[in-house]
């Protein structure tokens, strides 16, 4: 008898645990050390929310470069290639929002 009310306990306790979601704007990214796995967390999220901006917040600059495109080409936005610092990528991240733009 006390074997299925502990079964049944602990179905409670991880039922009651897997209704807690948390949203990707509501990652604090700045609470995490470890830089690599900063920079990891500011690229996700900065790609789940769709902020160009955040992107800026990434010190290795081919990931920062990355994050760019992948933002323009999620929302099919120019606009966000215009966070790049040099035409040439500017220009690279506009082609593939182009690319994207006729495939969709």
């Amino acid at each position: 008898m006390r074997v299925p009310a502990f079964i049944a306990l602990v179905g409670v306790f991880l039922v009651a645990g897997c209704d807690h979601y948390q949203k990707p704007e509501d990652i604090d990214c700045t609470l995490i050390l470890d830089r690599d796995k900063n920079m990891e967390c500011v690229y996700n999220k900065s790609i789940l929310t769709g902020n160009a901006g955040l992107c800026r917040d990434i010190m290795n600059e081919k990931m920062r470069d990355e994050c760019i495109d992948e933002v323009a080409v999620s929302l099919l936005d120019h606009y966000s290639c215009r966070q790049h610092d040099r035409m040439k990528k500017r220009d690279a991240c506009q082609a593939k929002v182009g690319e994207a733009k006729k495939r969709a």
